[in-house]
Parts: structure tokens; C-alpha cells; sequence
């Protein structure tokens, strides 16, 4: 569903069978909106935490919340992570990346 088509709310009122359709267009609506609202006002980029560390070439990023170019939030909540060890690897220099 593009962003046109969830500009619409689904009419409801009072003793209107509801069907999952509309349940879904809904939720649509409401996250397209949200959306619309962090590219329009927000931008992207962190919003907060994500810090990310070397230490003896491990990469570790803490938890936090960013916006997408498309108006995503996307959040890390759990601890913070070791990705890999990059020391030696396609160039990258040993140790510390933040010279």
C-alpha cells in the first residue's frame, strides 16, 4: 500500500461491521502519518544512544534510537553489542578507528 493510498482514514461509525481490511487500512494510516511527520519535522539520523565503540578492534554499539530516511524509527534496546573483531581487515587499520 503506497503512501497515497493510506492518506485515508477508514470511515467508521457507529453499528459498522468492521472487517480486517479496515483494521489494517487503520494501522496503516496511523504509521504512514507517523512516518510523514519524522521525514517532515525530524529528519533522520540519531535520535539518541547508539554510541558506538572500538576497543582492541571489537565494534560495540549501545542501545538507542534513530530515524530511517524514510521516516522509520528503529530502536536497539538490548545491551550493547561486540560485532566482530576488524583488527587486520580490507585495510582497516589495527586498533583504534576513531584517529
Amino acid at each position: 500500500m503506497g503512501e497515497s493510498e493510506a492518506q485515508e482514514r477508514a470511515p467508521f461509525f457507529r453499528g459498522k461491521l468492521l472487517t480486517p481490511e479496515d483494521l489494517e487500512l487503520t494501522q496503516q494510516y496511523f504509521r504512514e502519518r507517523f512516518k510523514r511527520h519524522n521525514r517532515s519535522l525530524h529528519g533522520f539520523g540519531i535520535v539518541s544512544g547508539l554510541n558506538v565503540t572500538v576497543n582492541s578492534g571489537q565494534i560495540a554499539v549501545e542501545p538507542g534510537l534513530a530515524l530511517d530516511c524514510e521516516g522509520k524509527s528503529r530502536s536497539r534496546r538490548k545491551t550493547p553489542i561486540a560485532a566482530t573483531d576488524i583488527s587486520g581487515r580490507a585495510g582497516l587499520p589495527a586498533g583504534n578507528l576513531m584517529r
